[in-house]
């Protein structure tokens, strides 16, 4: 099932500030709704908000993923040393 529809609105906070906020539609089964809507009263939040958190962490932030790039090159300079660092194409 491949049905979505994406669009982007754009507006101004009370400070002057344009926002942009994005908006998907997609399709899922019954169920699947049912458990998030369970989900959100339980926890006092909207369904949007769990989707939100729930897709934050799957994807995790562009800053999360710089430090743990950074950690990476960090621990392979420890154990390879600055002149013995593998290729790209050799770590598996």
């Amino acid at each position: 099932m491949t049905d979505a529809l994406f669009y982007v609105k754009l507006h101004t906070t009370r400070k002057g500030v344009i926002k942009i906020n994005a908006r998907i539609n997609f399709v899922l089964p019954d169920d699947l709704v049912d458990r998030v809507k369970k989900i959100a009263k339980q926890e006092g939040k909207t369904m949007t908000a769990i989707v939100n958190e729930l897709l934050s962490g799957y994807v995790g932030s562009e800053s999360e993923i710089e430090k743990i790039k950074e950690r990476l090159d960090k621990l392979e300079k420890e154990v390879f040393g600055k002149q013995n660092k593998p290729k790209k194409d050799e770590k598996k």
